[in-house]
C-alpha cells in the first residue's frame, strides 16, 4: 500500500453563497442553488497543503484515501461534510465518505473545555500555526455577492479578482496548517466519546419536523394581537407609549407617574404589579407590556428559518457545549421551550382553535392570545405526517 494511504487527511473548504449562514444554518445554506465553493485545501501527513480549484478533476490521493477508508480531519468537520455531501459529491463527482471517516477537532477542543472557533483554540494552545485572521476578513467578504457594478444587468456578481483568489488560496491553507496544530495538541475522542459525536451528527441530520401550518397560525395570531395590545397602549397612555415593545418610553411614563424604575424585565414587571399603589393607567401599561411580551415571533420565526422542503429543520443540537458535556441548542433552542400551563387534552383543542389563525376566538375561549400561543410552542415540534 502507497504511504500516503496509511496518512491521514485534513481539508479546509471556502464557498459562497447568497443566503446569511449567520442568520440560519449550514443545511439549509448547502440547499440554497446559489451556494457554491470557492476553493478547497488539503494536506496529508505533515505534508504541506494542496489547492483544489472547481473544474479540476478529484486528486487521485484523495480518491484513493477516501475509497480505502481513510480518516479526514477538519475543524467543524460538519460544514466540511455537507460541502462534501452536497457539491464535491454530486456536482464535482467526488467519492463521498462515510459519516465515520470523520475526525472534527473542534468536537476535541469543546470535550477539553477549549474555545470552538479555530483562531481562539490556536491561540489559547499556543500553536505555531495561527489563523490567518486578515485572509478571514477576505473570505468573510468573499462568502456573500457583491453588488453589480456600473453597466452591468442585474444578477448576483461575486467578488472574483485574480488577486482575491490567490490570497483567498493561501488563507484556507493556513487553516489547514492551524487545524494541524489545534490537532496535534488535543487528546482525541474516546472511542465512546467518538461514536456519541457520530450519533450527534446523525440527530442533526435527521432534524426534527416543524409543523409549518401551527407555527403561521400562531404568527398570525401574535401580530393582530401585538397590534391590538399596541393600541391600547397608545390609548392607555395617552400616546406617550407608542407600542409594546417601546421600552424606553414606558418607563418614562412610569416615571412621571411616581412610579421609579429602571427596568421592565419579566421578574421587574411582577415586582411592580404585586404593589398595591399602582395608578391604573400605569397597572394596565405593565400588564399590557407584560402579556404582549409573553411570547416571541423570534422562535417560531427561527423555526421556519430553519425548515426545510421535508418539513425538518436540522442542526438544532451542538456537541459538547458545555464543560460538563451537556448538548446546547442551536437556533431554535429545544432544549429550552416553554412548559404548557394547559394540561395535554387541553392542549390538543387549543391547537385545533389555534390553526384557525382567529386571535378572537382564543381570547374568548382560552384566556391571553400571546400566553395561549407560547404554549403551543412546543407542539410546533411534531412527528412527520408519513410517521
Amino acid at each position: 500500500m502507497d504511504a500516503h494511504l496509511t496518512e491521514d487527511l485534513r481539508i479546509d473548504v471556502e464557498t459562497r453563497s447568497v443566503v446569511d449562514l449567520r442568520k440560519t444554518n449550514l443545511y439549509v445554506y448547502f440547499d440554497d442553488p446559489s451556494t457554491d465553493l470557492w476553493v478547497l485545501a488539503y494536506a496529508f501527513g505533515d505534508e504541506e497543503p494542496e489547492l483544489w480549484w472547481p473544474g479540476q478533476p478529484c486528486p487521485s490521493r484523495i480518491v484513493k484515501h477516501v475509497e480505502t477508508g481513510g480518516l479526514i480531519h477538519a475543524h467543524n468537520a460538519a460544514f466540511e461534510r455537507q460541502a462534501w455531501n452536497k457539491l464535491l459529491g454530486p456536482k464535482y463527482g467526488w467519492p463521498v465518505p462515510m459519516l465515520r471517516q470523520y475526525r472534527c477537532t473542534m468536537a476535541a477542543a469543546y470535550a477539553m473545555a477549549l474555545p470552538g472557533k479555530l483562531e481562539h483554540a490556536a491561540a489559547a494552545l499556543g500553536i505555531q500555526d495561527q489563523k490567518d485572521m486578515v485572509g478571514s476578513r477576505l473570505m468573510m467578504k468573499m462568502a456573500r455577492p457583491r453588488s453589480p457594478r456600473k453597466n452591468e444587468p442585474p444578477g448576483i456578481y461575486w467578488h472574483d479578482k485574480p488577486e482575491e483568489l490567490v490570497r483567498l488560496g493561501e488563507y484556507v491553507k493556513q487553516d489547514v496548517r492551524a487545524e494541524r496544530g489545534v490537532s496535534k495538541r488535543l487528546l482525541p475522542l474516546s472511542d465512546t466519546e467518538l461514536d456519541v459525536w457520530f450519533l450527534d451528527q446523525e440527530i442533526n441530520d435527521r432534524g426534527i419536523y416543524i409543523d409549518k401550518n401551527l407555527c403561521d397560525a400562531a404568527n398570525k395570531i401574535v401580530a393582530e394581537t401585538a397590534h391590538k395590545l399596541s393600541l391600547e397602549m397608545r390609548q392607555v397612555t395617552d400616546g406617550e407609549v407608542r407600542g409594546v415593545s417601546n421600552v424606553t418610553e414606558l418607563i418614562a411614563f412610569a416615571r412621571k407617574r411616581g412610579v421609579e424604575t429602571e427596568s421592565i424585565a419579566k421578574d421587574e414587571l411582577i415586582n411592580l404589579l404585586a404593589r398595591d399603589d399602582l395608578p391604573d393607567d400605569i397597572r394596565r401599561a405593565l400588564e399590557i407590556r407584560q402579556e404582549g411580551s409573553k411570547t416571541s415571533t423570534a422562535k417560531i420565526n427561527a423555526m421556519l428559518a430553519r425548515r426545510q422542503a421535508d418539513g425538518r429543520a436540522r442542526g438544532t443540537l451542538q456537541y459538547h457545549a458545555a464543560g460538563t458535556g451537556r448538548w446546547g441548542g442551536r437556533g431554535i433552542q429545544p432544549q429550552n421551550l416553554v412548559r404548557p400551563s394547559f394540561k395535554p387534552h387541553e392542549l390538543e383543542q387549543i391547537i385545533e382553535d389555534v390553526l384557525t389563525g382567529n386571535a378572537d376566538l382564543i381570547d374568548l375561549l382560552h384566556g391571553p392570545p400571546m400566553s395561549v400561543v407560547a404554549d403551543c410552542v412546543r407542539s410546533m415540534i411534531a412527528a412527520s405526517p408519513d410517521v
